[in-house]
């Protein structure tokens, strides 16, 4: 993913110290120069300030010592709170509001070649999709977390977290500990339980879709030619050279979510368009 940036990229790590991030700033220090680098952590005052800080100095520290630029941007305690209040939104969502937009204002500070490196991990993206699913967001909600978007990448997006936590065990890597990341150990807030519960009842079927998950996810990356002559492709279904014809769909990902469409007919996509 990182060698299809063109030469002079920035990478801007959004970092909070816990095991995923901690793993790709570390890798990601191994292959970039210090120059092209840069780590953004977002406190975000909801938490006691000992524990906030803690974070803060324990990213800036690691930091130090690899020699990456590093960033600290705090938000006043209770303002994201209040925004979420005002907005009627959970505070989860209003935290994600002011840390994309913190990574954004920062980007937008160190110029327009920048990429804004996100450390979700296969785990978090079938949370993800099991959650919308269960809300009701039908199949299309398995495709919500693409490894590319705009400006934002997602390297770890087929990464496993028991491949994370290795990889920092290998490395001697330390990290801060974020119970929402493990919530078998968590002191039972709605939304851990929540993952908790999902993750016992679905405990047989999350290994067979986080596989799905991360092809699917692969598949939002893989263009279709715009000039694609669906009625000339030998094997495709009427019903699909149809569908397609009348969607006209940008990736093979969203070609796959079009109601009617077989894996058979996403398969032949496939292989016609890596010919």
């Amino acid at each position: 993913m990182l060698k299809d940036c063109p030469a002079g990229t920035i990478f801007l790590a959004a970092v909070s110290g816990g095991a995923d991030s901690m793993a790709m700033l570390a890798a990601l220090s191994a292959v970039t120069n210090k120059d092209s680098l840069y780590c953004l952590h977002v406190e975000h005052g909801l938490r006691p300030p000992e524990e906030s800080r803690g974070d803060a100095e324990f990213v800036r520290g690691f930091c130090a010592g690899r020699d990456i630029n590093c960033r600290i941007e705090s938000i006043p305690p209770g303002k994201i709170e209040r925004f979420a209040r005002r907005k009627g939104s959970g505070v989860e969502a209003a935290a994600r509001h002011f840390r994309r937009r913190a990574l954004f204002r920062q980007a937008a500070q160190l110029g327009k070649n920048v990429k804004i490196l996100i450390a979700h991990t296969t785990d978090d993206m079938l949370e993800t999709s099991l959650m919308r699913v269960l809300r009701g967001a039908g199949p299309s909600g398995l495709a919500v977390m693409p490894e590319k978007r705009g400006r934002i990448l997602r390297p770890l997006l087929s990464v496993t977290r028991a491949e994370v936590l290795a990889y920092l065990k290998e490395k001697n890597i330390s990290c801060q500990f974020h119970p929402e990341e493990f919530p078998e150990f968590s002191v039972w807030p709605r939304e851990w339980v929540e993952r908790v519960c999902l993750d016992m009842k679905y405990s047989g079927y999350i290994e067979k879709e986080k596989r799905a998950v991360a092809k699917l996810a692969k598949m939002e990356s893989v263009k279709i030619p715009p000039d694609m002559d669906y009625a000339s492709i030998m094997g495709l279904s009427a019903e699909a050279k149809e569908k397609l014809i009348a969607v006209r769909p940008i990736t093979v990902g969203q070609a796959a979510r079009i109601p009617g469409i077989r894996q058979g007919d996403i398969a032949l996509l496939m292989i016609l368009i890596r010919k």
